[in-house]
């Protein structure tokens, strides 16, 4: 458990030989697809088990979201969750093999988001693993190493495809360009992080830093925010809500009644150190 009282879960290894692992329904235009997110809402009871940094009290919350990372492995996916909840830098730190997650609390205006937060292994030959979590999931966050060319090229290649493939509904992607701090070892111009973001209308872009924690938070915050736009607004603030036990998640089933009107592209949240 970390200082923020964060609790780190592990999920059991499911079997990468099991059929239904490996089934992958007909891909979709993720970039088409994203334009045109539709609201909806459910009713979940359920109690936290984790209290966020800071002044936020994550045993309640008006909504929880299941955010799901993404990326080749190396990229530093591990040290980024870790370092969201506070948890110092771990240069040793070793290649998931497993499926982690953490939950993380967020203010959006006068609501409490709760984050649950997966973390997945980046191997190939883990990659049944990685998708097995993408049930239920609201968004995605697709890590690269900006050292790395190689980890920013997949991602149009590999990871926006396996995200487009999850389900019936397009799904908020950000993308992070990790070790942001070694800046003399950088392979990824920024520009060309913030082109591939407005051609796959991904709603932000983040260089961060595991190491020193820059724009580790913003990334987090900007992707509860826009769970609270994309997906439901709880109906009543958490202040106003005597029941920790009481949380709004979203339904993809169901439909905003404005579905039948064109969706604008989504302005991109973007921030580079």
């Amino acid at each position: 458990m970390s200082a923020g009282g964060n609790v780190l879960q592990s999920m059991p290894t499911p079997n990468p030989s099991d059929s239904n692992l490996n089934k992958r329904p007909k891909s979709r235009n993720l970039a088409k697809s994203l334009k045109l997110l539709d609201l909806g809402q459910k009713r979940h009871n359920g109690r936290s088990e984790a209290k966020a940094n800071g002044d936020v009290d994550s045993a309640r919350y008006d909504a929880r979201y299941k955010i799901v990372l993404l990326g080749e492995s190396g990229v530093g996916k591990t040290s980024l969750i870790r370092a969201a909840v506070g948890e110092p830098f771990n240069p040793t730190m070793i290649s998931t093999i497993g499926i982690d997650f953490v939950l993380q609390t967020y203010k959006v205006d006068n609501y409490l988001i709760q984050l649950q937060i997966w973390d997945t292994a980046g191997q190939e030959r883990y990659r049944s693993l990685a998708a097995s979590t993408f049930r239920d999931a609201k968004g995605f966050v697709i890590v690269y190493d900006v050292t790395n060319r190689e980890s920013f090229t997949k991602i149009r290649k590999e990871w926006l495809k396996m995200a487009d493939v999850h389900g019936d509904e397009p799904i908020p992607v950000f993308f992070a360009g990790n070790k942001a701090d070694l800046v003399r070892l950088k392979e990824v111009p920024t520009e060309d992080a913030e082109r591939l973001t407005q051609q796959q209308y991904a709603h932000g872009f983040f260089e961060t830093s595991a190491l020193t924690g820059a724009n580790i938070q913003n990334l987090f915050q900007s992707v509860a925010t826009t769970m609270v736009s994309i997906w439901s607004i709880p109906q009543s603030p958490s202040a106003q809500n005597n029941d920790p036990l009481r949380i709004t998640d979203q339904l993809p089933g169901r439909r905003s009644k404005h579905k039948d009107k064109k969706k604008k592209p989504t302005v991109v949240q973007c921030c580079a150190t």
